[in-house]
């Protein structure tokens, strides 16, 4: 008995009805995946122990309260420690992590304000471990980047650095869904919309919102549209132009990033190759002695002729210039243009770029070949392949892939094994990547209990997530719970929940999810509490929600739409830092787009490109729901996730689609 294999993780609730034998005997090591998890058994049943790594303060109380025996093989071959051994503590250990524009930093010396002496530096990944006391003060030495001093105020909690370059940030404002009684019209790349129509949020600045002393257009945009940057003026030019916006960040070290500009419906490049042939733009500076690459100079607009300023964003809005919206799009409507009488024809503007897909159809990698997998392909027969896998585990305890693909592979010979090997994840002593990686798992492979068990220890065990509040409330949903889970879903969208926290990041995703809840579930909720604006339905031919692991997984995902034109959306935080530092910051990974209208009806690919540098140590997953006919009557819905690592950085298929 003392060679008992321990292979996934314990329900003790499952095993309950156990107590009507006369007699037990429980082979355990007293771990639990839920807080108040119990097993009840009869006076005179035994619990036995042979592991190492036992919870023995567990199995000790579960025995005193069945009064039942305890037999543990190892209490005395535990070995002790004589005292004059111990080391003196210079504190706790906490750990961190600093970040640069959203990229981790390696070879940064973080320092205790209790002194020089005591002195860290960060590793490849801009990780870094101090051992220290509450109310000390870490700073990193030798910058003069902003933010560089913490207060440890509790030992639980990972600490994060966010450093910040040269570049001036316009002052963030969150954009609040309208009520659909409201009807608000914006401005989008086909004209006037109803603002709960479109699918998709916007950023507008009014002419009421322009001050008479803003002479410049850029500045009359200045800390009022969300996610908008400005470099400083250095160098070859000296001052600031509409002309140098990013919306989107950095995607190319040699390209165009800047944002592109439609004034009153004619798009303006920002940059341009000289001599480049059938450009709109006609003022120009250029880049600097000897350069072939130009900037567009927009201070020729008088502020005072703007009717409305639109910023658009993500594949909804920007789709319809193609490649010249890959960096977002600035709509500029003039008071002369939109005085005009009539109404202007919505314009097809991906018909006047190049960005047909012509690659050739993609197909997702074949056979997975870790040196783990080969071995276990190796075995003859169940018994040998488990026996295998008991054998090497040891070795890869600390790799949460390790189990994943090892459940995958079992998944086709023993559902049972599979099952019990994915739940080893919950024995070890988890982290949230580790939890979120394993939430993403069971979602796509429709475990709902289980699900649930992981999203409700992330949601209690990292409170400052966001993330772990949304994948609480669907997990909720997906269990049938649907009152716990438009609870806590209202409590995201009107942030009380915890006012301490930033959720607008998920107020799109959680309204929408919100929504369709209520509208589906109408009778069987109460919604007494809920704001009568998510009584009205929202609807979409395909409404698609992307889950990544970790804020620091890069990747693009291509999607190529029925006329085999294609828009890329890059996760990364040279194509946008702000968005990566806000995750990092609140704790979120997840990204929802929506296709709507009579034009998305048809076939569509979305290819996926791996560009995480720690994809080698750390694989991870992607996973996208698919809702068809979102907020109808035939809604239904399907999954796909995909496995990326250090091999994957060629652009490959993640899935088709067929909108209705």
């Amino acid at each position: 008995m003392s060679n008992i294999a321990y292979d996934g993780c314990t329900l003790f609730e499952n095993l309950n009805t156990i107590s009507k034998h006369d007699k037990v005997l429980v082979f355990t090591d007293g771990k639990k995946v839920k807080e108040n998890d119990f097993l009840s058994l009869n006076e005179n049943d035994v619990i036995v122990n042979s592991s190492k790594n036992a919870n023995v303060r567990f199995l000790n109380f579960m025995a005193y309260f069945n009064k039942a025996a305890l037999i543990d093989f190892l209490e005395n071959q535990k070995p002790k420690i004589a005292p004059s051994h111990a080391k003196k503590s210079l504190g706790t250990l906490v750990n961190g992590t600093v970040y640069l524009d959203g990229k981790p930093v390696p070879n940064v010396s973080i320092i205790s304000s209790f002194g020089n002496d005591r002195q860290v530096v960060t590793d490849d990944y801009g990780k870094f471990s101090f051992q220290t006391n509450l109310g000390d003060t870490l700073k990193v030495l030798g910058t003069k980047l902003v933010k560089s001093a913490l207060v440890v105020k509790d030992f639980d909690t990972e600490l994060q650095f966010f450093l910040d370059s040269n570049t001036v940030s316009l002052d963030e404002v969150v954009v609040s869904e309208s009520k659909l009684d409201e009807k608000v019209k914006v401005n989008t790349a086909y004209g006037l919309q109803n603002n709960e129509s479109i699918g998709y949020a916007v950023s507008t600045v009014g002419d009421a919102d322009i001050n008479d002393s803003e002479s410049k257009l850029h500045e009359a945009l200045e800390g009022k549209v969300s996610g908008l940057q400005i470099n400083k003026a250095s160098g070859w030019d000296n001052r600031s132009t509409l002309g140098k916006t990013l919306i989107r960040g950095i995607n190319s070290i040699n390209m165009n990033n800047y944002a592109l500009v439609v004034i009153d419906g004619v798009p303006v490049e920002s940059t341009f190759r000289a001599g480049a042939s059938g450009s709109f733009v006609t003022q120009f500076e250029t880049l600097g002695s000897g350069a072939s690459q130009k900037v567009a100079n927009f201070d020729y607009i008088n502020p005072d002729n703007i009717a409305s300023v639109t910023v658009l964003k993500g594949l909804a809005a920007t789709n319809r210039f193609g490649t010249m919206g890959g960096n977002g799009v600035i709509l500029i409507t003039t008071k002369t243009a939109a005085y005009k009488d009539g109404v202007k024809k919505n314009i097809d503007q991906a018909l006047l770029t190049n960005n047909i897909f012509e690659g050739k159809l993609v197909s997702k990698k074949g056979q997975l070949n870790t040196p783990y997998l080969k071995d276990l392909r190796k075995a003859k027969n169940v018994k040998e392949v488990y026996d295998v896998y008991l054998g090497q585990r040891t070795n890869y305890l600390e790799n949460n892939q390790y189990f994943i693909d090892v459940s995958d592979y079992f998944r086709t010979v023993s559902p049972p094994l599979a099952d019990r090997v994915l739940s080893n994840i919950l024995e070890k002593k988890t982290t949230y990547n580790s939890l979120r990686k394993l939430f993403l798992k069971y979602r796509f492979l429709e475990d709902w209990s289980m699900a649930l068990v992981v999203a409700k220890k992330m949601f209690f065990d990292y409170p400052k997530k966001i993330q772990t509040y949304y994948d609480f409330a669907i997990a909720q949903k997906d269990a049938g719970y649907i009152q716990k889970s438009a609870d806590l879903l209202n409590g995201i969208v009107t942030g009380a929940i915890d006012p301490t926290l930033d959720f607008s990041p998920l107020n799109k995703i959680a309204g929408a999810t919100l929504r369709n809840l209520v509208n589906r579930n109408n009778s069987k909720l109460d919604l007494s509490k809920i704001d009568g604006s998510y009584k009205n339905n929202l609807t979409y031919n395909v409404r698609l929600i992307f889950d990544w692991e970790r804020p620091q997984d890069e990747f693009v995902l291509k999607f190529v739409n029925p006329q085999k034109r294609f828009f890329d959306w890059e996760h990364s935080a040279l194509a946008d830092r702000n968005r990566i530092t806000s995750e990092l910051k609140n704790g979120f990974s997840v990204e929802q787009f929506e296709l709507i209208g009579d034009i998305s009806i048809g076939d569509w690919q979305v290819n996926v490109t791996n560009l995480s540098s720690e994809a080698n140590n750390h694989p991870f997953l992607i996973k996208c729901t698919v809702q068809h006919n979102f907020g109808k009557s035939n809604q239904r819905e399907e999954k796909h996730i995909i496995r990326l690592d250090d091999d994957d950085t060629k652009e490959q298929l993640f899935f088709k689609l067929k909108a209705e």
